[in-house]
């Protein structure tokens, strides 16, 4: 199967990512305080949301012809297109960022200008080649630089904290020197200074671009509305702090059932638009299936594991201060579950080049959100903020899937399904009679590993994953040949 083998390697790559991002994220409680974290947040979304809006268009474009092109020997055009693109965008952004930080200082954007823009600078250029090698062969590589990444911001936090009282400028510093690596080594392994120039700009590939990906502007910007306005919301009907304590909550969820999402949907998707292109529609049917229960498999797990264990973070993992905020993460877990499931929706409409239906329903699920937090962040505070979103997320995925099975019929393997149910049950019993013994982060980690030991020893008892091994076997086998 297309991309199963990606998959394990970008979900291991993501799973050690995963481990880091967690450890960062308890070196930031560690020396940062909730308000200030909340300051951080904000000025973070301000960045993602500019990215979102005016470049990620470019690399999706990127990611969905990148194949074709490369095929006909035409990267020129290619990657002179989309680099064009990016530098007049680029240039308008930052022009823009400096008239905002003169007229408004709204969330310290003054404070931290340079930071900011440098942030910009490098985060949008490694938005773009991130995906362009997402769509080549070089999956090795692309795993090596978000670990390199992870790596790289972890020590810049900690060795600037150690010194520096000033934790929201190791935040940037990190994002600016991760982004910057990133992107050299993107431009390397592609040697994309062979292809550039402006002479090889193609106004047929730009006309095909925008086609494509102006719908995918409003996707990503409403996406990112949806993700995170409700810290802005947070923000103004209450205070910093509380943004700090709802966003670490929620990055921990991120770092977490969002990594399995990540992994199956880089994996995939390129794999998907190969298959496409070949015209196997009921090879792309096949890969849907196999996504849908890999991504339980791994995500029914974490969701039971944060359920359980949403309170003993706090004190092993991330510092007390924050632990007002646990009932956030068990929520947003719920979330994060129906938004893996939708995303892989969406990348149906996106191979059918149908983008502005993603954009229909996104808008939808941003006016149910906006409106819903609006009306009761003043009341409940950030718990509201949670939950609805989660109810958001569940009303857009089934709708989107009504929708999609109209088109392509989603086939989900329900037997594999319960059984995944029925291992995750026996071990969250196992999880709720031991978690009281919990008082460390080494028993923490050591509860982590049993627990996921017991959940995978039963699927296998249950005969879940005789497959799975048997593929395993076979490639072992085929390695010692070679």
């Amino acid at each position: 199967m297309k991309g199963k083998t990606e998959s394990f390697m970008y979900l291991m790559t993501k799973i050690v990512i995963g481990i880091i991002s967690v450890y960062s994220l308890r070196v930031q409680t560690k020396y940062i305080s909730p308000a200030d974290l909340g300051a951080y947040a904000l000025l973070a979304g301000m960045i993602n949301v500019l990215i979102a809006v005016f470049i990620s268009w470019i690399g999706s474009s990127g990611l969905r012809y990148f194949d074709s092109y490369r095929k006909a020997n035409n990267q020129k055009e290619f990657f002179s297109t989309l680099l064009l693109d990016w530098g007049v965008l680029i240039a308008t952004i930052l022009c823009f960022v400096m008239l905002a930080a003169y007229f408004v200082d709204y969330i310290s954007i003054r404070k931290y200008l340079p930071l900011v823009m440098m942030t910009l600078l490098f985060g949008s250029l490694w938005d773009i080649f991130e995906k362009v090698l997402r769509a080549s062969n070089f999956s090795k590589t692309y795993c090596f630089v978000l670990l390199a990444q992870s790596l790289l911001s972890l020590s810049i936090i900690i060795l600037y904290n150690r010194y520096y009282d000033d934790g929201v400028k190791s935040l940037f510093l990190a994002k600016i020197c991760s982004g910057a690596l990133a992107a050299f080594i993107g431009i390397k392994v592609l040697c994309v200074w062979k292809y550039v120039g402006i002479r090889q700009f193609s106004f047929e590939f730009n006309n095909k671009v925008l086609h494509y990906g102006i719908p995918m502007v409003g996707v990503w910007g409403i996406g990112w509305l949806l993700n995170y306005s409700d810290r802005y919301i947070i923000k103004f009907f209450l205070n910093d702090e509380d943004v700090g304590l709802y966003d670490v909550a929620y990055r921990f969820t991120e770092s977490s059932i969002g990594m399995v999402i990540a992994a199956f949907n880089l994996a995939f998707f390129p794999a998907m638009i190969k298959t496409w292109n070949e015209g196997n529609d009921n090879d792309v049917k096949l890969m849907i299936k196999t996504i849908f229960r890999y991504y339980f498999l791994f995500s029914i797990p974490i969701f039971v594991g944060i359920l359980l264990l949403k309170d003993q973070f706090y004190g092993t993992i991330l510092d007390e201060q924050y632990s007002s905020a646990a009932i956030v993460m068990s929520i947003s877990c719920i979330g994060f579950i129906f938004m893996g499931v939708n995303n892989t929706f969406y990348k149906i409409w996106q191979l059918k080049e149908n983008t502005r239906m993603v954009l229909y329903l996104t808008i939808l699920s941003l006016v149910f959100n906006f409106s819903t937090n609006v009306i009761f962040i003043p009341r409940y505070g950030y718990l509201a903020a949670a939950v609805t979103t989660v109810v958001s997320y569940i009303i857009i995925t089934i709708i989107a899937g009504i929708l999609i099975n109209r088109e392509i019929k989603i086939r989900i393997d329900v037997k594999s399904f319960l059984k995944q149910i029925a291992a995750a049950a026996v071990m969250g019993i196992v999880i709720f009679f031991t978690r009281s013994f919990i008082t460390s982060f080494l028993t923490l980690a050591l509860c982590a590993v049993v627990s996921a030991c017991i959940y995978f020893a039963v699927l296998f008892i249950l005969g879940d994953l005789s497959e799975d091994f048997k593929d395993i076997k076979a490639k072992i086998q085929n390695l010692r040949r070679s």
